[in-house]
């Protein structure tokens, strides 16, 4: 979809988990809430800019523009209006509730 659509579903992770795992718990999700291919996702590790190499915008100033919370609060990611929630994906690698975003 175009990327300016806002989340219908949105994916948090922690960094140091198992990316095989990841993707086996969002295919999951996916299938059991029939969550299709053409909605809109915002996952973390792809919405922020994090390189931190002055191509893009610093990660401290991405944070002052809230992208967590507005996502979070958004109409469009709560299932009560068609969207399809928040997946907090765990693994067996890593505590996923180590993230600075679980202060929301």
């Amino acid at each position: 979809k175009n990327r300016d659509d806002p989340a219908q579903l949105m994916l948090s992770h922690a960094w140091a988990e198992d990316a095989e795992e990841c993707l086996q718990a969002v295919k999951s999700f996916v299938k059991s809430n029939e969550v299709p291919l053409t909605a809109s996702v915002w996952f973390c590790c792809f919405a922020n800019y994090q390189p931190e190499d002055n191509c893009g915008p610093s990660i401290s100033k991405q944070l002052k523009m809230e992208p967590f919370t507005r996502v979070i609060e958004s109409k469009e990611v709560k299932t009560a209006n068609g969207g399809f929630g928040m997946l907090a994906v765990h693994t067996t690698k890593e505590d996923l509730y180590t993230r600075l975003w679980c202060v929301h």
